[in-house]
C-alpha cells in the first residue's frame, strides 16, 4: 500500500502500515529472551566457585560463529539487584562464579527451595546481536545448623501423688536448615524414670513434645529431678542441641504432725506462778511449706470416773 497525498500536499502512511510495524517489533523482543536454569550449588561454597556458563547454557555459542562470538559482551542486566552481588562474570566467556559466601538461611529463610534469579544481557561490541539471558540458579542445603531450644533450661512443677500417665507440655527446638538436615528426632536421656517422652510429628514436619509421668510420686523421698532433652538433625554427621528439665515435686497436705514424744509428763508445784514453763515438747511435719506450719493446742480429755 503506497502513502496517499493530502490535500495540502504532504504524505499520510495508512494507520494499519504502523500496527504492522508494532507487532513485528514486540516479536523481535521476545526472541531475543532465553530462560535457563543453571545446576544446583550447595551452599556456604568458597568464593570463586564455579557456577556455569550462561553461554553454553543459553545455546547462545552455538547459534552464532565464532568471530561474532569474539565480539560479544556479557553483563548483569541490573548491577543493582541484590541477587547479582552474590556472582561474578566473565565478560567474554560468559562463565558465572561465586563472589561471597551464599547461606541459604539468610536468603530464603522458612523455604523449602531457595532459588535465586537475575538477568544477563548478551550483546555484541560490532553488531545487533543481543540476548537477554533470564537465570536460575536452585541453592542446595547443607547441615551448617544445629538444632536449638529458645532456651537452656526450664522447670516444670508437678504435684505428688499425682495420677499415672499425666502429661506436660515441652517446647520443640528449631532447625534453620531444610529437609533432613532439620529435626529429626527427639529423646530423654537415661536415667529418664520414672518419666517418658511422647512425640507427635505433624504433616508440616512440626513436632509436639510432651512429658510423660509413669508413676506416682512422692515428694518426701524425692523432691526434685533433673532430665536432659536432645534433639537431633537428620544430617550425614548429625547435629544436637539440649535442653536441661528441672522438675520440681510439689506438695500436698500427705502428712500428719507427728510429735517427738508419745507422751509428755511434768509436774508442778503449787505455787508455781503464772506463765511459768513447765516443759517443752514439739512436733515436725514431713509436708513443706504452709502444709508444714504447726500450731498447738492443748485439748482437755472428760473426767473418768473417778473425777480425774
Amino acid at each position: 500500500m503506497q502513502p496517499t497525498k493530502s490535500l495540502n500536499g504532504k504524505y499520510i502512511l495508512p494507520h494499519y502500515f504502523l500496527i504492522v510495524n508494532i507487532l513485528n517489533m514486540i516479536t523481535l523482543s521476545t526472541s531475543q529472551s532465553v530462560k535457563i536454569n543453571l545446576s544446583p550449588i550447595p551452599e556456604e561454597q568458597k568464593t570463586g566457585t564455579y557456577v556455569g556458563n550462561v553461554a553454553s547454557a543459553s545455546s547462545i555459542s552455538r547459534v552464532i560463529t565464532q568471530a561474532e562470538f569474539s565480539t560479544l559482551r556479557f553483563d548483569f542486566a541490573d548491577p543493582s539487584d541484590k541477587q547479582t552481588h552474590l556472582f561474578s562474570i566473565n565478560g567474554r566467556s560468559g562463565a558465572l562464579f561465586t563472589q561471597t559466601l551464599i547461606d541459604r538461611e539468610t536468603l530464603c529463610e522458612d523455604m523449602q527451595e531457595c532459588t535465586i534469579r537475575f538477568d544477563i544481557t548478551a550483546s555484541s561490541d560490532l553488531t545487533d546481536f543481543l540476548r537477554l539471558v533470564e537465570v536460575s540458579i536452585n541453592i542446595t542445603d547443607i547441615n551448617d545448623n544445629m538444632p536449638s531450644f529458645n532456651t537452656d533450661d526450664i522447670t516444670i512443677d508437678i504435684p505428688e501423688n499425682n495420677a499415672l500417665g499425666i502429661t506436660k507440655p515441652l517446647p520443640s527446638a528449631v532447625d534453620r536448615d531444610n529437609g533432613e538436615n532439620s529435626v529429626q528426632t527427639y529423646a530423654l536421656l537415661d536415667p529418664a524414670e520414672p518419666f517418658s517422652l511422647n512425640v507427635e510429628r505433624r504433616l508440616n514436619n512440626k513436632f509436639t513434645l510432651s512429658l510423660v509421668v509413669n508413676s506416682a510420686l512422692d515428694r518426701e523421698k524425692q523432691d526434685r529431678y533433673t532430665l536432659l532433652l536432645t534433639a537431633s538433625d537428620g544430617g550425614t554427621q548429625p547435629l544436637t542441641g539440649t535442653l536441661t528439665v528441672h522438675i520440681n515435686v510439689t506438695d500436698l497436705n500427705d502428712n500428719s504432725p507427728v510429735f517427738t514424744q508419745q507422751e509428755y509428763a511434768y509436774s508442778v508445784v503449787e505455787t508455781a506462778g503464772v506463765g511459768e514453763v513447765l516443759g517443752r515438747l514439739s512436733a515436725t511435719d514431713k509436708d513443706a511449706g504452709k502444709n508444714a506450719d504447726i500450731r498447738y493446742s492443748l485439748i482437755f480429755a472428760a473426767k473418768d470416773s473417778r473425777g480425774r
